[in-house]
């Protein structure tokens, strides 16, 4: 995100300065006793109970601390304030899908310092990037299949902030998608563009329904050429349309994670 771009135009670390994209895990400061907009809390009788998301890659997280009282305004901001403290703020981003404040503590609940090693597990045991083939109904009625890369984290590649979406129309069926000749098709183009962008930028996830194809990509907003190699093949064919957008959280395709 733009914390990338910063670190990255930053002078070189000093024997005095350095600078960091995100904050770093100070997990000593569990042990505190803090003033918190105008209340104390003891952060070593903060207690978390971690459930594992449904898709597998990351945690629900709700964490009880015995000063919060249901001021969530406030106490939302601690919470995630604690996670940090205890993970870094990218792996917060990277395993956190969600965090509840507690004023009563529930069953199961864990001391908040065990945290870190249960995503160190979870993470050991995740598998590697892969592409899941999902396939649903349109509101018109209409097939759509999608594929999409998992896990889909903006975290791991922070450079790749610019979203461009390649519409490829194509000889469908009765039902919207692909004849036999143009699956092949789309699937040669799909390897070509990935290869003309090779390390610039990858594709995460691809959307056919109603006789189309939109590809989705990210690259970074920085490297032009990465962007004209996308651009060069929606001009070698006259059909097709590339929209480019900044998104350095890759909410775009949230709705595929």
């Amino acid at each position: 995100m733009e914390s990338e771009r910063w670190y990255r135009a930053a002078p070189p670390p000093s024997s005095r300065w350095s600078f960091v994209p995100a904050r770093s895990a100070k997990p000593d400061m569990l042990e505190s006793i803090i003033t918190y907009r105008g209340r104390t809390f003891d952060l070593s009788l903060t207690r978390v109970h971690a459930a594992v998301a449904r898709a597998g890659d990351g945690f629900i997280l709700s964490v009880h601390n015995p000063g919060f009282t249901g001021q969530w305004d406030d106490e939302h901001g601690l919470c995630v304030l604690l996670l940090e403290w205890l993970l870094g703020e990218d792996d917060v981003e990277r395993w956190v899908r969600r965090v509840d404040c507690l004023v009563h503590d529930v069953q199961d609940s864990i001391p908040a310092a065990e945290l870190p090693a249960r995503v160190a597990e979870l993470a050991q045991a995740s598998p590697e990037p892969h592409w899941l083939l999902m396939q649903g109904t349109l509101g018109s009625g209409d097939p759509i299949l999608v594929r999409v890369l998992r896990p889909l984290r903006w975290i791991d590649h922070p450079r790749f902030d610019l979203h461009t979406a390649l519409r490829i129309p194509f000889d469908a069926d009765e039902q919207g998608l692909p004849r036999a000749a143009a699956s092949d098709d789309l699937g040669g183009l799909e390897d070509s563009l990935v290869r003309a962008l090779g390390m610039r930028g990858m594709l995460v996830a691809t959307e056919t329904s109603k006789g189309a194809r939109t590809f989705h990509f990210y690259s970074d907003a920085e490297d032009q050429n990465g962007r004209d190699a996308l651009d060069a093949a929606a001009r070698e064919r006259r059909s097709v349309t590339a929209r480019h957008s900044l998104d350095p959280g890759w909410r775009k395709v949230q709705d595929f994670a």
